[in-house]
């Protein structure tokens, strides 16, 4: 499972299908499968907005926040749980959103250290794993944001929330199959 990151990312400037595009490439380039196997590049999008390959063969989910841009992609037969969310650590109204849309048990997890930081970056960490745990069960942010629990929604869905290193500064989270959780993700820039 790889993780493509595109630094100095400019939204509106930067096509995502172009991008989306170079880390199937990249992919190409890695994969144990013979290269023509897998998609031919061309990017559909669901009536939801989720881009796909119609074609099969590799799930994708992008994220972008800040000038980073992120796609997880891996091979597989067929179509599974996958999302990714990244977001940058930053001033923003965290506490208003953190007493709208977390259940009282996460409101807990963001509230317990005494150190601002500290809980602005646990509040950027239970985010990303909401939008990516509704990426992955193809609801959007919606139901995920309003499920009682994003942990132990995911637990049910038998999906894991994995961090993935990016960038100082930023909270990046994958939300997979559970028989998936050991496998690495590899980061690859493009």
């Amino acid at each position: 499972m790889y993780l493509f990151v595109k630094r100095a990312y400019i939204a509106g400037k930067e096509n995502t299908d172009s991008l989306v595009n170079r880390s199937l490439a990249e992919l190409k380039e890695h994969t144990s499968r013979r290269p023509d196997s897998l998609p031919a590049g061309e990017v559909f999008r669901t009536d939801r907005g989720k881009p796909y390959f119609p074609e099969g063969g590799v799930i994708f989910s992008v994220s972008h926040s800040g000038s980073i841009w992120v796609c997880l992609m891996r091979e597989t037969d067929a179509d599974r749980p996958f999302g990714t969310d990244i977001q940058q650590i930053r001033n923003s109204k965290w506490e208003a959103l953190t007493d709208r849309y977390f259940s009282e048990e996460e409101k807990t997890f963001v509230k317990e250290p005494n150190e601002a930081s500290e809980q602005q970056e646990r509040f950027f960490t239970l985010w990303t794993e909401k939008e990516a745990c509704g990426k992955a069960m193809g609801t959007g942010i919606g139901k995920s944001f309003l499920a009682e629990d994003v942990r132990k929604e995911c637990t049910a869905q038998k999906l894991v929330l994995r961090q993935a290193d990016v960038e100082e500064g930023y909270i990046c989270t994958c939300c997979v199959p559970a028989e998936w959780a050991e496998e690495d993700i590899i980061i690859r820039e493009i």
